[in-house]
């Protein structure tokens, strides 16, 4: 959180998608990062959300089905934790994330304030690209059953 120190927690994501030809280290994120960081989110012809990720695989799968008929992306979990946050559902990560942090909770938000409007922007624009393919729970549900099958259930 220290001003001097690289970004890694103070609106990294805006600043590692905004103006690349521009020096980050040890700067402060601004409204013209900001912009810049949605114009290329918008630029993506898809976008995936982490805490969605069997979601965002099946909108890859269907935003790329045009041109690879037959891509399958299923897969076996690695490198999870067996009780993750983001298992919770989106309101109860985010309360248990702030007790985590306790009372730098408010730095911590304050300092990224530009990457959680950038996320809330991706999350909306996910949501809309989810909501407009046809049968999107039977190709989820169809998703999940592949990747069951990768661990042999």
């Amino acid at each position: 959180m220290e001003a001097k120190t690289p970004a890694t927690i103070r609106n990294f994501q805006t600043l590692y998608l905004a103006r690349p030809r521009r020096s980050r280290q040890g700067r402060s994120c601004d409204a013209a990062d900001f912009a810049e960081a949605m114009d290329f989110a918008k630029s993506l012809p898809a976008l995936g959300i982490v805490e969605h990720y069997d979601e965002s695989m099946v909108l890859l799968e269907e935003s790329l089905r045009p041109y690879f008929p037959t891509l399958d992306l299923a897969y076996i979990r690695q490198n999870v934790s067996l009780a993750h946050a983001s298992d919770l559902g989106d309101d109860r990560a985010i309360a248990y994330t702030l007790q985590e942090l306790g009372e730098v909770a408010a730095t911590v938000i304050d300092r990224n304030s530009y990457d959680l409007a950038l996320y809330q922007a991706s999350l909306e624009r996910f949501r809309a690209a989810v909501s407009g393919i046809s049968d999107f729970a039977a190709k989820l549900a169809d998703f999940r059953k592949r990747c069951a099958q990768l661990r042999g259930r």
